[in-house]
């Protein structure tokens, strides 16, 4: 289902936004 789809591509972009905060936050 393009629904399912579209949820997963949610959920790994926010883990990006995540990802990308922790690396900002290590830089002092």
């Amino acid at each position: 289902m393009q629904f399912w789809r579209a949820i997963k591509i949610l959920i790994s972009l926010y883990n990006l936004l995540i990802s990308t905060r922790d690396i900002q936050e290590d830089i002092p």
